[in-house]
């Protein structure tokens, strides 16, 4: 067996199967099992890059869990088969934390990623000069869940059950950068916690927060705007990674002074074409503003490609074409840079009349019912 592997789930474990050749094209050897269960053993391998499976595969949502909750294996690369790049079943996918997708009918797409991550750690850390976060959940299984998100990017984090726990952690490290708190955290809830910080004053008084919990549990903690600059609402309903969102706009205040306006979380199908290549690659959004947007994709072409975009717009059913420029990126061996998934930024060049006008409707719905914008945050 080579140095490398890829685990192929379900109908995909046929050894001489379309998914299997596409593997041998990178170098990697295919390892086929038809019942994830199974393949426990082969997911916490050393030698295993990437597992990929159908997105019809019954039980995809356990292995997702499985995969994210053991030791060792969190930072496991999931790709998914769909039907097609604009596939329904996309939402439900990210929203169980899978890294990227290929098209069935067109697997040429998968090459690529599997030759990134084949290239060393697809999950490398960034610095852990970037800080702690304090993570203060009643709830074991959230707070595991949140925790092995920012560690995976390279953050330290401590765990607190409550609020004398959350303030008691704070004061004694100086590295703590942010807090992560569910609203219903014990004896009294956030609010009241968020309050005690402040009254403290100093250090603890200017930490930043990630408030997170149910859409009517956000709203009913929401607090004023004197606070809004230093806290983010998260609505727990949304894909777990989407809260390293959060995470890096605070840590990183200068690259929100510089936006034109705010970046919001959104997820949805796209696809992208460099521009002078034939080759057209699958994806999805992670976040967008008025004049770009996040795309999430283990292979982000170099900084300054000038790409074609089709993209679904917030609230939409069709397409939007857009054109733009690679402005960062995010590899996925890089070290350091922002708390995201791999991907790029991309600024929009040129917005045709009617895309535009369909991606500002839908921008502008999604600000209007963002949690916390009203309050004027950015």
């Amino acid at each position: 067996m080579s140095e490398r592997t890829v685990v192929l789930l379900d109908r995909l474990a046929s050894d001489d199967g379309p998914v299997a050749l596409v593997v041998r094209r990178t170098g990697a050897t295919p390892v086929g099992v038809e019942k994830w269960a199974d393949a426990k053993e082969l997911l916490h391998a050393s030698t295993t890059i990437a597992a990929v499976f159908p997105a019809s595969m019954r039980g995809f949502e356990e292995l997702c869990l499985e995969v994210r909750s053991e030791l060792g294996g969190e930072d496991l690369p999931l790709i998914a088969i769909v039907g097609n790049a604009w596939d329904a079943q996309l939402g439900r996918l990210f929203m169980f934390s899978i890294d990227d997708y290929a098209v069935e009918d067109e697997l040429d797409g998968l090459q690529p990623k599997l030759l990134a991550l084949g290239r060393g750690s697809p999950w490398a850390n960034v610095s852990p000069e970037a800080g702690r976060v304090v993570v203060a959940d009643p709830d074991p299984g959230r707070r595991l869940l949140y925790g092995r998100l920012l560690r995976r990017k390279g953050l330290g984090v401590d765990f607190a059950l409550d609020q004398d726990d959350l303030m008691r952690r704070a004061s004694q490290n100086e590295d703590v950068k942010l807090v992560l708190s569910a609203t219903d955290l014990p004896p009294r809830g956030m609010k009241a916690a968020f309050e005690a910080f402040r009254a403290e004053g100093g250090r603890l008084a200017a930490l930043p927060w990630v408030v997170e919990g149910t859409a009517e549990q956000l709203d009913a903690a929401r607090i004023g705007a004197s606070a809004a600059a230093q806290v983010r609402l998260f609505d727990n309903n949304d894909p777990p990674e989407s809260v390293l969102f959060h995470v890096n706009d605070l840590l990183n205040p200068s690259l929100g002074d510089a936006r034109t306006s705010p970046r919001l979380l959104y997820g949805g199908p796209a696809c992208f074409r460099v521009v002078g290549s034939r080759h057209q690659t699958s994806a999805f959004t992670y976040n967008v503003n008025r004049t770009g947007l996040f795309i999430r994709t283990l292979v982000p072409p170099p900084r300054d490609s000038e790409l074609i975009i089709d993209v679904r717009p917030p609230f939409g059913e069709g397409r939007a074409r857009v054109y733009g420029k690679v402005v960062w990126r995010k590899e996925c061996r890089q070290e350091g840079g922002p708390v995201v998934p791999t991907g790029m930024g991309v600024t929009y060049t040129r917005v045709p009349l009617a895309d535009g006008a369909a991606l500002t409707a839908g921008y502008e719905k999604l600000l209007e019912s963002a949690p916390g914008e009203k309050s004027g945050q950015e």
